[in-house]
């Protein structure tokens, strides 16, 4: 009788460590981030990585506070890109659930658009100074962070997208005038 219980006891135990053995690693990795941050990547279309600074965090290991974007890298060196060039954020392992960017310039803040992890350098010459930031939520509550960050980075843009010149003709009088419209 003891036997029979002993095998009932044992099989089912096995039964539990397969089941636990069988789930994915991919969701349990999924409900885990590192011991700090993950910097991400950026990069443009045609390869060029920037260089992206740790900034401010909330993350497993505590919360640090940094300085602005601009006084962090001012006197870094900056990656040059093209006018108007696409940027991709990408991150390794589990992706944060919301990334936003911001552009820093003459003591102002403006968000910029992104979209699938892409959104665009602006079209003027300049230097510009940006802060990406990223959230992780928790997939059992959605009101709990698991971490979040933030990233500095600055970009040289060279040249500018050229404005499309076009001509309108009106008629005045009997005499056609050509009006320049910039676009």
């Amino acid at each position: 009788m003891v036997r029979k219980k002993s095998l009932r006891w044992m099989a089912g135990l096995l039964i539990v460590l397969v089941l636990t053995a069988c789930g994915s690693p991919e969701k349990e990795t999924e409900k885990k981030l590192g011991p700090e941050p993950p910097l991400p990547d950026i990069q443009t279309a045609d390869g060029v990585n920037i260089k992206v600074h740790q900034s401010s965090y909330c993350w497993t290991n505590g919360c640090a506070d940094y300085i602005g974007p601009y006084h962090m890298l001012k006197d870094s060196e900056k990656q040059t890109v093209a006018a108007g060039a696409e940027l991709r954020v990408s991150f390794e392992g589990r992706q944060p659930d919301q990334v936003s960017v911001s552009l820093f310039s003459d003591d102002e803040i403006v968000d910029v658009s992104i979209q699938d992890q892409v959104f665009h350098a602006p079209e003027e010459a300049g230097v510009y100074y940006y802060l990406l930031s990223a959230s992780w939520v928790n997939k059992q509550n959605s009101q709990v962070s698991d971490g979040s960050s933030a990233y500095a980075f600055a970009v040289e843009v060279t040249g500018e997208i050229p404005k499309q010149v076009s001509f309108r003709l009106t008629l005045l009088g009997n005499w056609p005038r050509y009006t320049p419209a910039i676009h």
